[in-house]
């Protein structure tokens, strides 16, 4: 074998060493990469369809609602079941009892509002008497244990409507003290068996009467301090009452202080912008907060204190009570949170 045939032999030999040595070197080192450090597993991951039908399943974090028991849950979240007739909430009224847990679900509400809708024939009659929109003491009843059953908690609504032209309970006036006094006596009387079951069934709350307006400027005290106490000797939870926003523009009256009252709703319709346009919900806390600006605090009666002195404003509806406007969120599921105002 001449030395070019050495040479071309040896060539070949160092090439299958050295490749060898170099696959065995990727080997190990896959080995030992391997050893070392395991392929992280990665966590399995449920996901949930998105309500909206034709799109990809996309992964959905929903946070648990907390039970009505919670201390989280004290604020009263709850829905207004407005329900009319004599079987209303009724074991035969089955909007009531088919639409109420499906409401109940869908807000994670913990309350219900029962409006109860009283009837006086004009407004000035002195006869407060049960209407074709009133439900019966019976139905009343079934209505109750039925929302209790559900785990809810109840505030009965004390309203009232006048037949004519002119329904609403706000334009019920009188034009002497005997007539006055007549009203109260017989709106108490078809009002008490309604607190008495309440009390009996354990309804939480009871407002003892809606958006009375002339009736509250006027009447005088003493009649209204008297239905205020009268319901709280059959009644032994919360006492409220519940009036129009409009009845902001005029000073609290006294009989409003008194203590067997806990709270005053107000059904506020006022405004939130000028224009007819859709808010964005994002937006709805701060205009609320600026609403309850307006209506609470931008309310101001002047008083005199000397004749040296400039008049000094007073803001009666925030020394009636503690005020506090709560934000919830649209789905029910989320956290309520307080508007500073």
């Amino acid at each position: 074998m001449n030395a070019f045939h050495k040479l071309r032999v040896l060539l070949v030999v160092g090439i299958i060493v050295v490749m060898g040595a170099s696959l065995g070197y990727v080997v190990l080192t896959t080995v030992n990469t391997s050893t070392q450090h395991p392929v992280a597993k990665h966590p399995t991951t449920t996901l949930k369809p998105t309500a909206t039908l034709g799109t990809n399943p996309t992964e959905v974090t929903e946070p648990p609602v907390k039970p009505c028991s919670s201390k989280q849950r004290d604020f009263q979240m709850g829905v207004a079941f407005p329900d009319w007739g004599t079987t209303a909430y009724g074991e035969s009224d089955t909007k009531w009892l088919a639409e109420l847990p499906g409401m109940q679900t869908g807000t994670a509400a913990c309350w219900v509002e029962m409006p109860v809708l009283l009837h006086q024939d004009s407004l000035t009659s002195t006869a407060v008497v049960q209407g074709d929109p009133t439900t019966l003491l019976p139905s009343f009843n079934y209505g109750i244990q039925f929302a209790k059953s559900l785990g809810l908690h109840i505030f009965v609504a004390i309203q009232l409507q006048s037949a004519g032209n002119q329904p609403w309970s706000a334009l019920i006036h009188f034009s002497t003290y005997a007539q006055e006094q007549q009203w109260f006596d017989n709106y108490w009387q078809t009002v008490k068996p309604y607190a008495m079951a309440a009390q009996q069934y354990g309804v939480e709350q009871f407002a003892l009467g809606t958006e009375y307006r002339w009736l509250e400027q006027n009447a005088p005290a003493s009649l209204w301090n008297g239905l205020i106490n009268e319901l709280s000797q059959v009644f032994h939870g919360t006492i409220t009452y519940d009036m129009d926003w409009s009845s902001l523009a005029y000073s609290p009256p006294s009989w409003m202080r008194n203590p067997l009252l806990k709270m005053i709703g107000i059904s506020s319709y006022a405004p939130l912008i000028n224009n007819a346009v859709r808010v964005n919900p994002t937006s709805m806390r701060a205009l609320w907060a600026r609403m309850a600006q307006r209506d609470l605090d931008n309310r101001v009666l002047r008083r005199k204190t000397s004749r040296n002195r400039q008049p000094q404003p007073m803001r009666p509806w925030r020394t009636l009570f503690p005020i506090r406007i709560y934000s919830a969120p649209s789905s029910g599921a989320g956290t309520i949170q307080e508007i500073s105002i």
